[in-house]
Protein backbone atom coordinates (compact mmCIF):
# COMPACT_ATOMS: atom_id res chain seq x y z
CA UNK A 1 0.00 0.00 0.00
CA UNK A 2 1.27 3.10 -1.31
CA UNK A 3 0.19 6.60 -1.65
CA UNK A 4 2.31 8.27 -4.88
CA UNK A 5 2.34 11.52 -6.30
CA UNK A 6 1.70 11.53 -9.84
CA UNK A 7 4.06 13.42 -12.02
CA UNK A 8 2.61 12.20 -15.62
CA UNK A 9 0.46 9.63 -17.74
CA UNK A 10 1.94 8.46 -21.21
CA UNK A 11 -1.28 7.07 -22.69
CA UNK A 12 1.05 5.66 -25.67
CA UNK A 13 3.63 3.88 -23.49
CA UNK A 14 0.39 3.02 -20.68
CA UNK A 15 3.09 4.42 -17.94
CA UNK A 16 2.02 5.81 -15.07
CA UNK A 17 4.65 8.32 -13.65
CA UNK A 18 5.26 9.00 -9.91
CA UNK A 19 7.67 10.73 -7.69
CA UNK A 20 8.16 9.29 -3.93
CA UNK A 21 8.09 5.30 -4.19
CA UNK A 22 9.23 2.28 -2.03
CA UNK A 23 9.03 -0.35 -3.97
CA UNK A 24 11.55 -2.40 -5.16
CA UNK A 25 12.09 -2.16 -8.77
CA UNK A 26 10.19 -5.45 -10.74
CA UNK A 27 7.41 -5.07 -7.84
CA UNK A 28 3.94 -6.58 -9.31
CA UNK A 29 1.01 -3.80 -9.17
CA UNK A 30 -2.17 -5.48 -8.34
CA UNK A 31 -4.21 -2.38 -8.66
CA UNK A 32 -4.05 1.96 -8.83
CA UNK A 33 -7.07 3.40 -7.09
CA UNK A 34 -7.17 7.63 -7.17
CA UNK A 35 -6.26 9.38 -3.42
CA UNK A 36 -8.92 11.17 -2.27
CA UNK A 37 -8.55 13.45 0.09
CA UNK A 38 -12.38 13.91 1.48
CA UNK A 39 -12.65 10.17 2.28
CA UNK A 40 -8.48 9.41 2.81
CA UNK A 41 -7.08 12.50 4.56
CA UNK A 42 -7.03 12.03 8.45
CA UNK A 43 -3.78 14.60 9.37
CA UNK A 44 -4.55 15.08 13.42
CA UNK A 45 -5.57 10.54 13.45
CA UNK A 46 -3.83 9.24 16.31
CA UNK A 47 -1.26 6.83 15.06
CA UNK A 48 -0.44 4.23 18.22
CA UNK A 49 3.04 3.28 19.24
CA UNK A 50 4.16 5.85 16.36
CA UNK A 51 3.05 9.05 17.86
CA UNK A 52 5.69 8.24 20.89
CA UNK A 53 8.48 8.37 18.41
CA UNK A 54 7.97 10.35 15.04
CA UNK A 55 9.10 14.00 15.63
CA UNK A 56 11.30 16.06 12.96
CA UNK A 57 14.03 13.83 13.50
CA UNK A 58 12.67 10.27 13.52
CA UNK A 59 10.25 10.82 10.26
CA UNK A 60 13.44 10.69 8.32
CA UNK A 61 14.52 7.62 7.01
CA UNK A 62 17.61 6.22 8.27
CA UNK A 63 20.79 7.21 6.54
CA UNK A 64 21.76 3.76 4.81
CA UNK A 65 24.36 5.39 2.64
CA UNK A 66 26.95 5.09 5.36
CA UNK A 67 26.68 1.90 5.35
CA UNK A 68 27.17 0.88 1.80
CA UNK A 69 31.40 2.12 1.94
CA UNK A 70 31.20 -1.47 3.66
CA UNK A 71 29.71 -3.25 0.66
CA UNK A 72 28.29 -2.59 -2.79
CA UNK A 73 24.97 -1.86 -3.39
CA UNK A 74 23.21 -5.18 -4.48
CA UNK A 75 20.93 -6.24 -7.32
CA UNK A 76 18.25 -7.96 -5.70
CA UNK A 77 15.76 -7.61 -8.15
CA UNK A 78 17.53 -8.95 -11.51
CA UNK A 79 17.74 -12.57 -9.62
CA UNK A 80 14.21 -13.11 -9.63
CA UNK A 81 11.51 -12.42 -12.38
CA UNK A 82 8.54 -10.84 -12.25
CA UNK A 83 5.61 -12.97 -11.07
CA UNK A 84 2.73 -12.65 -13.81
CA UNK A 85 0.48 -14.16 -11.28
CA UNK A 86 -0.03 -14.47 -7.99
CA UNK A 87 -1.99 -16.33 -5.20
CA UNK A 88 -3.55 -14.74 -1.56
CA UNK A 89 -5.83 -16.10 0.78
CA UNK A 90 -7.84 -14.11 3.30
CA UNK A 91 -7.01 -13.18 6.75
CA UNK A 92 -10.29 -12.53 7.61
CA UNK A 93 -13.86 -11.39 6.78
CA UNK A 94 -16.20 -8.84 7.21
CA UNK A 95 -19.34 -8.19 9.23
CA UNK A 96 -21.36 -5.55 8.87
CA UNK A 97 -24.72 -4.70 8.24
CA UNK A 98 -25.50 -4.34 4.74
CA UNK A 99 -26.12 -7.26 2.43
CA UNK A 100 -26.59 -5.98 -1.07
CA UNK A 101 -25.13 -2.84 -2.94
CA UNK A 102 -27.91 -0.76 -2.89
CA UNK A 103 -27.73 1.32 0.83
CA UNK A 104 -24.15 0.71 1.15
CA UNK A 105 -21.88 3.48 1.30
CA UNK A 106 -19.42 4.32 -1.66
CA UNK A 107 -16.73 5.17 1.03
CA UNK A 108 -16.63 4.39 4.38
CA UNK A 109 -17.06 8.25 5.50
CA UNK A 110 -20.27 8.51 3.08
CA UNK A 111 -23.42 8.13 4.56
CA UNK A 112 -26.35 10.00 2.38
CA UNK A 113 -28.46 7.40 0.43
CA UNK A 114 -26.42 4.81 3.02
CA UNK A 115 -28.13 2.47 5.42
CA UNK A 116 -30.31 4.52 7.99
CA UNK A 117 -28.37 7.42 6.59
CA UNK A 118 -25.28 7.51 8.94
CA UNK A 119 -22.38 5.31 9.65
CA UNK A 120 -22.61 2.16 11.23
CA UNK A 121 -20.54 -0.01 13.33
CA UNK A 122 -18.63 -3.14 11.94
CA UNK A 123 -16.04 -6.14 12.55
CA UNK A 124 -13.04 -7.20 11.07
CA UNK A 125 -13.05 -11.02 11.98
CA UNK A 126 -9.65 -12.38 11.70
CA UNK A 127 -9.61 -16.58 10.76
CA UNK A 128 -7.36 -18.62 13.70
CA UNK A 129 -6.20 -22.18 12.30
CA UNK A 130 -9.33 -24.42 12.43
CA UNK A 131 -11.29 -27.32 10.85
CA UNK A 132 -13.16 -24.85 8.38
CA UNK A 133 -9.93 -22.41 8.05
CA UNK A 134 -6.74 -25.55 8.63
CA UNK A 135 -4.02 -22.60 6.87
CA UNK A 136 -4.64 -19.96 8.44
CA UNK A 137 -1.93 -19.35 11.93
CA UNK A 138 -2.30 -20.35 15.02
CA UNK A 139 -4.88 -18.45 17.23
CA UNK A 140 -1.77 -16.91 19.63
CA UNK A 141 -0.26 -15.90 16.24
CA UNK A 142 -3.48 -14.24 15.31
CA UNK A 143 -3.78 -12.42 18.78
CA UNK A 144 0.13 -11.24 18.71
CA UNK A 145 -0.26 -10.01 15.19
CA UNK A 146 -2.65 -7.30 16.33
CA UNK A 147 -0.75 -6.20 19.37
CA UNK A 148 -0.40 -2.43 19.38
CA UNK A 149 -3.41 -1.89 16.68
CA UNK A 150 -5.61 -0.82 19.30
CA UNK A 151 -3.31 2.38 19.62
CA UNK A 152 -4.28 3.51 15.88
CA UNK A 153 -7.34 5.78 15.25
CA UNK A 154 -7.81 4.05 11.49
CA UNK A 155 -6.86 0.98 9.05
CA UNK A 156 -6.65 0.66 6.25
CA UNK A 157 -8.50 -2.62 5.13
CA UNK A 158 -7.38 -4.05 1.95
CA UNK A 159 -10.19 -6.84 0.50
CA UNK A 160 -11.19 -8.53 -2.47
CA UNK A 161 -14.66 -8.14 -3.81
CA UNK A 162 -15.72 -11.60 -4.23
CA UNK A 163 -19.34 -10.45 -5.72
CA UNK A 164 -17.76 -8.54 -8.94
CA UNK A 165 -18.68 -10.89 -11.68
CA UNK A 166 -18.39 -8.61 -14.22
CA UNK A 167 -15.16 -10.23 -16.79
CA UNK A 168 -13.60 -8.75 -18.52
CA UNK A 169 -13.48 -5.74 -16.01
CA UNK A 170 -14.74 -2.46 -18.14
CA UNK A 171 -11.91 0.14 -19.60
CA UNK A 172 -14.42 3.30 -18.46
CA UNK A 173 -16.94 3.56 -16.13
CA UNK A 174 -19.82 6.43 -15.17
CA UNK A 175 -19.27 7.96 -11.90
CA UNK A 176 -21.95 8.50 -9.78
CA UNK A 177 -20.66 12.02 -8.74
CA UNK A 178 -20.20 14.46 -11.90
CA UNK A 179 -21.31 15.85 -14.90
CA UNK A 180 -23.50 13.79 -16.52
CA UNK A 181 -22.05 11.68 -19.12
CA UNK A 182 -19.11 11.98 -17.60
CA UNK A 183 -16.76 8.95 -18.74
CA UNK A 184 -13.36 8.39 -16.98
CA UNK A 185 -11.17 5.46 -16.67
CA UNK A 186 -11.68 2.72 -14.04
CA UNK A 187 -8.42 3.60 -12.52
CA UNK A 188 -9.23 7.07 -12.20
CA UNK A 189 -12.42 6.10 -9.85
CA UNK A 190 -12.68 3.42 -6.90
CA UNK A 191 -15.77 1.94 -9.03
CA UNK A 192 -15.47 -2.25 -7.65
CA UNK A 193 -15.16 -4.07 -11.05
CA UNK A 194 -11.95 -4.11 -11.80
CA UNK A 195 -9.43 -6.51 -13.38
CA UNK A 196 -8.31 -7.22 -9.57
CA UNK A 197 -11.45 -6.31 -7.70
CA UNK A 198 -9.51 -5.23 -4.69
CA UNK A 199 -11.20 -2.81 -2.10
CA UNK A 200 -9.39 -0.08 -0.50
CA UNK A 201 -11.28 1.80 2.70
CA UNK A 202 -9.48 3.52 5.84
CA UNK A 203 -11.55 2.48 9.04
CA UNK A 204 -12.05 4.37 12.00
CA UNK A 205 -10.73 1.53 14.73
CA UNK A 206 -13.38 1.49 17.68
CA UNK A 207 -12.03 -1.29 19.82
CA UNK A 208 -9.62 -4.55 19.52
CA UNK A 209 -10.76 -7.60 20.76
CA UNK A 210 -7.53 -10.03 21.41
CA UNK A 211 -9.75 -13.32 22.66
CA UNK A 212 -12.07 -13.10 19.94
CA UNK A 213 -9.49 -11.70 17.02
CA UNK A 214 -11.51 -8.85 16.55
CA UNK A 215 -11.29 -5.28 15.22
CA UNK A 216 -14.71 -3.45 15.62
CA UNK A 217 -14.66 -0.15 13.08
CA UNK A 218 -17.05 2.89 12.64
CA UNK A 219 -18.36 3.91 8.89
CA UNK A 220 -17.54 0.77 6.30
CA UNK A 221 -18.37 0.35 2.52
CA UNK A 222 -18.07 -3.23 2.71
CA UNK A 223 -20.50 -6.15 1.72
CA UNK A 224 -21.54 -8.37 5.18
CA UNK A 225 -18.83 -11.57 4.05
CA UNK A 226 -16.32 -9.57 2.31
CA UNK A 227 -12.74 -11.17 2.66
CA UNK A 228 -10.63 -9.69 4.12
CA UNK A 229 -6.71 -9.68 2.39
CA UNK A 230 -4.64 -7.22 4.61
CA UNK A 231 -4.84 -4.62 7.22
CA UNK A 232 -2.36 -1.58 7.96
CA UNK A 233 -2.08 0.95 10.20
CA UNK A 234 -3.19 4.49 8.98
CA UNK A 235 0.03 6.77 9.75
CA UNK A 236 -1.04 10.72 9.19
CA UNK A 237 2.88 11.86 8.10
CA UNK A 238 2.70 9.42 5.07
CA UNK A 239 -0.74 8.94 4.29
CA UNK A 240 -2.90 12.21 4.75
CA UNK A 241 -2.39 14.95 1.45
CA UNK A 242 -6.07 16.83 2.61
CA UNK A 243 -5.17 19.64 -0.40
CA UNK A 244 -4.25 17.00 -2.71
CA UNK A 245 -5.78 17.24 -6.07
CA UNK A 246 -8.56 14.91 -6.83
CA UNK A 247 -8.94 15.17 -10.77
CA UNK A 248 -12.63 14.97 -12.06
CA UNK A 249 -14.15 15.03 -8.53
CA UNK A 250 -12.55 18.36 -7.77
Amino acid sequence: LSALRVTGVDFERLEVAVHGIDLLDGTPVLDVKPYVPYCDAFPVARAGWLDDVVGEENMKEPDRLKYWPTRPPLSCTGQFPTPTSVTLAPIGVVQSLYKERFGTPRQPTVSTNALNNAPTHATLRFFAQSESHPSAPPWDHVARSLSGLDGFEFVWALTYLHLNAQNPAPATVRPPRGPKGLRVGIYATRAPHRQNPLGLSALRVTGVDFERLEVAVHGIDLLDGTPVLDVKPYVPYCDAFPVARAGWLD
